[in-house]
């Protein structure tokens, strides 16, 4: 099954399988049907489930199904929360060789964000831009980010191309 993107070319392939077994491993059985599990994804519309096979659903579209949309966002939520770009792990494994197993190489009275020094104490090209603000490794959400760059080409575009709607949300968040 593949998910909409935001354009004809953005897809997203969905392993529906997957989600059933981790849901499995999520609830118990002896706690849940199989019907709960299903509800845990499929709760936005009304359907039913009697008589449906799981290789029915996963071979099937939606309106072949019957079953209504969901949204990823649900469980999937980190697409709407500014995401660091700080890989700490590659930091350790880049100190580790000279010794600075105690960590106070980067964290001064210890060993959490709060206590860590600045970028710009190693990196010396990271120091404060036009604004005067350091260097912030916080990316913007998926969400954000998506918007930001979509919808500033869409309405530039949207006149020269005679489109008005183009920058309208349905034009790529649209139902079939």
């Amino acid at each position: 099954m593949r998910i909409f993107g935001g354009d004809s070319e953005a897809f997203v392939d969905f392993d529906h399988q997957a989600h059933v077994e981790r849901q499995r491993k999520l609830i118990p059985t002896e706690y849940a049907t199989e019907q709960d599990m299903c509800v845990r994804c499929h709760h936005l519309s009304d359907w039913e489930i009697e008589g449906v096979s799981e290789p029915e659903i996963d071979g099937a579209s939606e309106s072949e199904t019957g079953f209504g949309p969901t949204s990823c966002g649900a469980c999937h939520s980190d697409v709407y929360n500014p995401t660091s770009t700080f890989d700490h792990e590659l930091h350790v494994d880049l100190l580790e060789p000279g010794g600075n197993e105690s960590c106070d190489e980067c964290h001064e009275g210890g060993h959490s964000a709060s206590t860590a020094i600045e970028c710009v104490e190693c990196h010396k090209n990271m120091g404060p831009g036009e604004d005067g603000q350091p260097f912030d490794y916080v990316a913007p959400s998926y969400e954000d980010a998506m918007h930001g760059s979509c919808i500033q080409c869409h309405e530039s575009e949207a006149e020269k191309l005679d489109k008005p709607e183009l920058p309208y949300c349905a034009t790529c968040h649209y139902e079939d």
